[in-house]
């Protein structure tokens, strides 16, 4: 009875793992997803509304804690960026961020469907690897 629980917590913490593996790649989508709308009240607050650059960023939700190093690079590239010209040269450098954000995104996306459900089933391999070998 106590090894059919040991196994039992065992695949459950596998799969947790997991799942937890799989939850970045989901959460960097959605930092990329979110910086997109930043990029856009960016532009808009400097365009229409003709804020200075810390009431805009103040606005502006720029969280990208689970991002890669290249993609986090690109994002402290453009903020360093900001408020360094004029209006229309800042629109230009907004836009050319935003796509590669949406070529960041694409990647993302693509890489969360494939290793989501890999790091997924991964745990769930291991984990009953292990039960196994503890029989």
């Amino acid at each position: 009875m106590i090894k059919l629980l040991g196994i039992g917590i065992i695949l459950v913490v596998g799969t947790k793992i997991g799942a937890d593996f799989a939850g970045r790649y989901r959460r960097r989508v959605k930092e990329i997803k979110g910086l997109k709308l930043a990029a856009e009240v960016i532009r808009n607050e400097m365009s229409f509304n003709f804020k200075t650059l810390d009431e805009v960023l103040g606005q502006a939700d720029l969280r990208f804690g689970s991002l890669k190093k290249a993609d986090r690079d690109k994002v402290e590239s453009f903020i360093a960026g900001l408020g360094k010209s004029d209006i229309e040269a800042q629109e230009r450098n907004i836009d050319f961020f935003q796509r590669e954000l949406g070529q960041m995104e694409e990647i993302a996306v693509e890489e969360s469907n494939r290793y989501g459900k890999v790091a997924v089933t991964l745990g769930v391999a291991l984990s009953a690897v292990i039960a196994i070998i503890l029989i």
